[in-house]
């Protein structure tokens, strides 16, 4: 390494002290500059001073001395800064002379081991010199210290530095200033980074940075989150009027932020005001600090790495079938370093003997022992022992020299050429020279031919070879694994390698024979199931299929086949796992016993596809298996040697099976297996979640009686509390679809209600009478498998036991998930089955309820509304009339939300709106006069900027106050009560005094586009909803029984707002006629195109829209 190579490596070494240095000067001249000009201003002061005006001599002589005293102690300030400014000057100059001096000495060593290792041979290695070696570890603690500042771990660097001395080598002073800023940072005080900004102004210009922008924009959001708007104005007002263009569009989309709440929805704003910004800022700064100093952003140490990484780094490390922890490369950290990196690319490749640790070439060729290790020539010849025998060191077997095999790698053939046998009359010559020769063209695929080489023998002066032919098969397995194969695949193939061309044509028949034995096993089973079970087992190769051309393919067409099969002759039954004594000390028909053997097969079978179903799915192997099935399937993932991209395509297939499987044939065997696979992928971060979600909606719509669902409700229950309830909102959604509220008639039999009638019948029964309905009922039970159906009995307690599971799920996930991702599906999912919800969880589902109603500030709207839809189904309902609850919290909840209320709501959470307010104001306990004063009239503010399904929702929800005689008094007249106004800021119903006010919003809606809500308007506003006058209530009473009903409706019924729009021509005021002309337009945009309705009147212009009635 010389001195070039040693400056690129420490560039940074060299350069961050001359940056300090040329900083330093640069702030010395400054100050320099700056104390002169004090000194000039005092000279100017003094020099223009007349004495003469003071009579006194005292007074003269003491301004004098003042005059003299300030600019001594002028002068004295300027020599402290010019003293100070030298003596930094001249420590940092000394750091730029230690260092370099330094990196000089060490290239001047290394020069010299250079010359010195250049005068020896390369198999015999220089020592290195002592002061050398101390350079080097000088080096790597400069590097680790280097490495431990930009890190973070401030205290070690610099306890390190001090042990190894080495302090004047690394930039402690440097880093400590970096962290004092970093730390002010963070907790959100930006003036030490704004001064640093200040003395490096020219700097970040010339960089184009834009940190100081960015902070001052900071600033700006601090206030804004504080809610000092007016200073928040003022302030960009000072800092943000003046930036680049390119940063002008974050200033204007910032300045969004003073027309919106802090807890805005809108994500681009949620940004702004998130506190990652400031993480940013850390970063910003960061990296504009290394590039003033013109400082790597990576470490020397993680540069030192990926350098030596880069020369190592091969495809086979990153298989995990291939990894070897000797390489650095593998090892998990350095891997994740090196992953960015190229590959090292090499011309050639070379296997090693791993007892000699030389390369195997012509010289040393490999030789194959039987157990299917490799070894050089040269180490199977020096660990020959007395007998003539060979050790293997790995397997500890013995071997003869003859059982070894000599493989002549291709080289041979291209350094050897071909020649006949030398003719020459010294036989132990020709038996020398005929070591280095090859076998001819037909004996050169030995191994494949398994043929011996015995040694040449002569015959007339020439040499002749002959070969035995083995008796004995010998299997050579797994070559690779003594050797060191580096950088490339193995080198021991012998046959030619394929073209494209071929090689499709080859998977094409390969593909196209396996296809034709798939179709004749399925069909032969389809025809004949009891007779030709025994051809289950052989559907399992094509399920594992080991040749890598076609693997993919016959595996998901061997998986997809089996399930058709499976779907086709599974029995309709569960079938028993061990018949017992039937099966052994019993004589059966030979039907029975034909059955049997089938049912007996096909459910070894089937266990078996299920377990590999499960390997292609998880990758793992069945904890629950036999041992045998255990051994099959270690021999199957052993032998899947497949890419990551085609296990993904292999466990999409194999969950879609399991899918099917359960949907189809949940009664049979090993359901649990099903449900267990189904669930477990649902919860995990797999691409099979969404068909686990997919699959168990189907389950829970078709099981009518709750078996199935009662199962992967439990499942679902253990893996939740397993995985600590932190798992996606997926894993809720199915829960929805259980038919826990609705009537199952399907699974139920006409003799439901014989326990009912047995208990209400018992005390009006004869002991006679007793004991024949118990018989019977004992009767009953023992014949309720041939039933149709499930009793009602059996399916309500199924359904009860399922209620009891999910709302423990869903108000543990209450209890713990305050703002986790589960909460949004949780209180979905106790909104949904509010109807069903027990007693015994009344009360800690309300207390959860109202904790999260009063931090509703981190709830969403959809989160309110779940929380007061369930509240009020549950304090409104039957069941909780004896328990005395103060609604009065849920209704202010629900009062301020109708103000909050989006212009736009899905159809599903506008009707869930619509019916909780319904509940609410239908209940006379939870309504008084004030509060529905104050509820009537929200509703009339708020339905005026809806759509029109969404105001006619709310307009009919309007209908059941005004029912009421007082709020039509109150609120249907002009006149207010005197000494009140109504309070629309405050939000609480019931102190607002909305009787001092009138619902003049209804005059509005008679003159709405949309005819419904135009008629519905005029029918309230006249008050027929009070007199009875049915005819004109037609709209709101007869033809719409239910706000659903009307909103429907509503929604269904396509208007266009400007449709009879007038358009006014030009006016004659002396005439004092008007020309109208009435245009009925469809197109907003091509009509009111800047030309909309204007009439014109003394030369100034009125715009005017009208409907027309």
């Amino acid at each position: 390494m010389d001195l070039e190579s040693i400056k690129c490596l420490e560039y940074s070494t060299i350069k961050v002290p001359y940056e300090i240095l040329n900083k330093t000067y640069r702030n010395s001249q400054k100050d320099i500059d700056r104390e002169i000009s004090h000194l000039n201003n005092i000279f100017t002061k003094y020099q223009n001073m007349n004495l003469s005006e003071l009579s006194d001599p005292e007074e003269q002589r003491a301004k004098l001395i003042q005059a003299v005293g300030e600019v001594e102690a002028r002068l004295e300030q300027f020599q402290a800064t010019v003293t100070n400014s030298i003596q930094a000057q001249q420590d940092n100059l000394q750091h730029c002379r230690e260092r370099a001096e330094h990196l000089k000495e060490f290239a001047g060593l290394y020069e010299a081991h250079a010359k010195a290792s250049s005068r020896k041979s390369r198999r015999e290695p220089t020592e290195k010199s002592e002061e050398l070696k101390q350079f080097e570890k000088s080096r790597v603690n400069r590097i680790v210290v280097d490495h431990l500042l930009r890190t973070g771990h401030f205290d070690t660097a610099v306890s390190l530095s001090k042990e190894t001395g080495i302090s004047h080598l690394v930039d402690i002073d440097l880093f400590q200033e970096t962290r004092e800023i970093e730390r002010e940072l963070r907790i959100h005080n930006p003036d030490p980074c704004l001064a640093w900004c200040l003395s490096n102004k020219s700097k970040l210009r010339k960089l184009n940075s834009n940190l100081e922008c960015n902070i001052r924009l900071q600033q700006f959001i601090e206030l804004v989150r504080v809610g000092m708007h007016s200073e928040a104005i003022l302030h960009a007002r000072k800092y943000l009027t003046q930036v680049d263009d390119s940063f002008l569009g974050e200033v204007q989309s910032a300045m969004g932020l003073l027309a919106f709440p802090t807890d805005t929805r809108f994500s681009h704003y949620q940004e702004l005001l998130s506190e990652t910004r400031w993480e940013d800022l850390i970063t910003k700064f960061r990296t504009d600090n290394y590039s003033i100093l013109q400082m790597s952003s990576q470490s020397l140490l993680v540069t030192t790495l990926q350098a030596g990484l880069s020369a190592l780094k091969t495809h086979q490390c990153y298989n995990p079938d291939k990894k070897n922890n000797n390489c650095p490369v593998c090892i998990p950290p350095f891997n994740e370093l090196a992953e960015s990196l190229p590959f090292a690319k090499y011309t050639r490749s070379r296997l090693l003997c791993s007892l000699t640790n030389t390369p195997m070439d012509e010289d040393n060729p490999p030789m194959a022992l039987h157990n299917g290790r490799m070894y050089g020539e040269k180490g199977i010849l020096q660990r020959i022992d007395d007998s003539g025998k060979f050790t293997c060191p790995v397997t500890k077997e013995s071997f003869l020299l003859s059982e070894c095999l000599l493989m002549r790698r291709s080289f041979d053939k291209k350094r050897v050429p071909k020649r006949k046998a030398p003719q020459t009359t010294n036989l132990l010559n020709s038996e020398k020279k005929s070591r280095s020769y090859s076998p001819d063209n037909s004996s050169r695929n030995s191994i494949n031919s398994n043929f011996r080489f015995l040694l040449p023998t002569k015959e007339k002066n020439t040499l002749t070879y002959r070969a035995v032919e083995e008796k004995k098969n010998i299997k050579i397995t797994n070559l690779q694994t003594n050797p060191v194969l580096q950088n490339e695949e193995s080198c021991d193939k012998f046959d030619r390698q394929m073209t494209t061309t071929e090689l499709i044509c080859r998977r094409d028949e390969l593909l196209k024979l396996r296809k034709e034995k798939i179709a004749i096993i399925c069909n032969k089973l389809i025809e004949e199931p009891y007779f030709q079970c025994k051809l289950l087992p052989s559907l399992i190769p094509f399920c594992t299929e080991q040749e890598s051309v076609i693997a993919i393919t016959v595996r998901k067409l061997g998986i997809l086949s089996t399930l058709a099969v499976i779907k086709d002759i599974m029995p309709g039954y569960k079938v028993r796992e061990d018949y017992g004594e039937e099966g052994h000390g019993k004589m059966v028909s030979k039907q029975v016993k034909q059955a049997r053997t089938f049912e007996t097969t096909f459910l070894s079978f089937y266990q078996l596809y299920l377990n590999i179903l499960q390997l292609y799915i998880t990758h793992k192997i069945s904890k629950t298996a036999s041992l045998k099935t255990k051994s099959i399937l270690s021999d199957i993932s052993n032998g899947m040697s497949t890419s990551s991209e085609g296990r993904k395509e292999l466990s999409i297939v194999a969950m879609q099976c399991v899918c099917e499987l359960l949907i189809d044939k949940p009664h049979f065997n090993f359901t649990s297996n099903l449900v267990n696979l189904v669930v477990g992928q649902l919860a995990n971060e797999a691409p099979n979640r969404r068909t686990a979600r997919d699959c168990l909606i189907k389950v829970f719509q078709i099981d009518l009686v709750g078996e199935i669902s009662l199962e992967i409700m439990k499942g679902l229950a253990d893996v939740m509390k397993k995985k600590s309830y932190k798992l996606s909102p997926i894993v809720l959604q199915p829960i929805l679809h259980l038919p826990l509220g609705q009537d199952a008639t399907g699974a139920l039999t006409s003799s439901d209600s014989t326990a009912d009638d047995y208990h209400k019948k018992k005390f009006g029964m004869s002991r006679k009478e007793k004991k024949i309905t118990k018989l019977k009922r004992k009767v009953e039970r023992d014949t309720r498998e041939t039933r149709a159906g499930e009793s009602r009995s059996y399916v309500s307690q199924v359904r009860s036991r399922i209620a009891n599971i999910v709302f423990s799920i869903y108000i543990h996930i209450l209890k713990l998930e305050r703002s986790g991702p589960l909460l949004s599906p949780a209180l979905e999912g106790v909104s949904h089955f509010s109807h069903i919800i027990s007693v015994e969880y009344f009360l800690d589902l309300l207390r959860y309820l109202s904790e999260l109603l009063s931090a509703s500030s981190k709830l969403s709207f959809k989160q309110k509304l779940f929380c007061l839809h369930t509240s009020c189904t549950v304090l409104f309902s039957q069941k909780t009339q004896d328990i005395n609850i103060d609604p009065k919290a849920i209704c202010r909840q629900m009062y301020c939300m109708l103000l909050d209320l989006p212009y736009e709501l899905a159809w599903e959470l506008a009707n869930l709106l619509v019916s909780t307010l319904h509940l609410m104001l239908n209940n006379s306990q939870c309504m008084h006069q004030e509060r529905s004063l104050g509820f009537a009239k929200r509703i009339c503010t708020s339905s005026l900027v809806k759509t029109p399904s969404m105001t006619s929702g709310l307009l009919f929800s309007l209908r059941s106050l005004l029912l009421r005689d007082y709020i039509s008094d109150n609120l249907l007249s002009n006149e207010s009560l005197a000494g009140a106004r109504y309070k629309p800021e405050i939000q609480d119903p019931d102190i607002c005094d909305a009787k001092s006010s009138c619902l003049w919003e209804l005059c509005l809606f008679r003159s709405h586009f949309h005819p419904v809500i135009s008629k519905l308007g005029e029918c309230l506003s006249e008050g027929s909803a009070l007199v009875g006058k049915r005819n004109n209530l037609k709209i709101a009473s007869d033809k719409y029984r239910t706000s659903r009903e009307i909103m429907e409706a509503v929604s269904h019924i396509h208007t266009d707002p400007f449709d009879g729009l007038i358009m006014y021509e030009q006016v004659d005021s002396k005439k004092r006629k008007e020309k109208i002309v009435k245009k009925y337009h469809t197109n907003v945009s091509n009509e009111l195109n800047g030309r909309a309705v204007i009439r014109k009147r003394k030369g100034s212009l009125d715009f005017h829209f009208a409907l027309s009635s």
